[in-house]
């Protein structure tokens, strides 16, 4: 509902209000006397769109629920032959699968008061890692040829914080690669 200058200015005179202080404190209930009405009535009688719609919505869900329930009981046999299938084919891919054997090994243990979450230590050995393979310890990092490792240990001294990276090299040769 839209009021004129005119049909807000009557209205506050009416209410008894100063209409720049109503507006500014929000004292003005614009709706008609019907409507605030069947508000009055709807709170006594403790009737609520809100929840109306909710109980609506509860019942369908448990509706659902159950006929979700008795379908699953019906189609179990049926899903379970179609799983055991879908397993069987998703072996035989498998087997067919590049796998990695790489010949390098290299381990990154972080000791730390605060260890950090796992994640962020990996990607913060990132660096280190190409930084190892700058230097030329290892030959690349892709995951055929260096299988990394990550760790962290807690430790009770700020002293005792350091970074420590393991390198194993195949036949125990640890010279730099060309």
């Amino acid at each position: 509902m839209s009021w004129t200058k005119e049909q807000f200015l009557k209205f506050c005179e009416k209410a008894g209000v100063n209409p720049g202080n109503a507006l500014k404190e929000g004292k003005i209930d614009m709706r008609s006397p019907e409507i605030k009405e069947k508000h009055r009535q709807d709170r006594v009688k403790g009737v609520n769109k809100t929840n109306i719609a909710r109980k609506r919505r509860e019942a369908k869900e448990r509706k659902d629920a159950i006929s979700h329930f008795a379908a699953g009981i019906q189609n179990a046999k049926r899903e379970s032959n179609q799983s055991m299938a879908l397993e069987q084919a998703v072996c035989e891919q498998v087997k067919g699968l590049e796998r990695a054997s790489p010949s390098f090994r290299c381990k990154i243990t972080g000791y730390r008061v605060r260890p950090i979450d796992q994640d962020n230590f990996i990607a913060g050995c990132k660096g280190i890692i190409d930084g190892i393979v700058i230097a030329q310890l290892l030959p690349r990092d892709d995951w055929k040829t260096t299988a990394l490792e990550f760790e962290q240990v807690k430790v009770p001294d700020w002293n005792d914080e350091l970074t420590m990276i393991e390198i194993d090299f195949p036949n125990n040769s640890a010279e730099p690669l060309t």
